[in-house]
């Protein structure tokens, strides 16, 4: 967790509505923002038959980039699929753009 300057971006954490990390993450892309979901390729076995699929790596999580000074935040709680914004009391939980890299 960073500590927030004026008028820098950061990465915010979201947490999505269960299993609904794809949907938050298509809604807030197609209002322009900037979001991360890092998926991984399983493989799963159902009925003897194997197949991959690609998974979120943290389950019910997003990554979004933003201007904390500039953002709608509750414009971004209210889109579908999203949940709301992991805090740690009143702080919001930051990244890093090297740990997002």
């Amino acid at each position: 967790m960073t500590e927030l300057s004026i008028n820098e971006c950061h990465w915010f954490l979201l947490s999505s509505k269960p299993r609904e990390e794809q949907r938050g993450f298509d809604n807030l892309s197609n209002q322009g923002y900037d979001v991360f979901l890092p998926k991984v390729a399983k493989v799963k076995k159902r009925q003897g038959v194997k197949s991959v699929s690609l998974e979120p790596l943290f389950p019910n999580y997003l990554f979004i980039n933003l201007d904390q000074s500039e953002a709608n935040f509750n414009a971004i709680r209210s889109t579908r699929g999203v949940g709301s914004f992991v805090r740690f009391g009143l702080n919001y939980a930051t990244l890093s753009d090297s740990l997002i890299k």
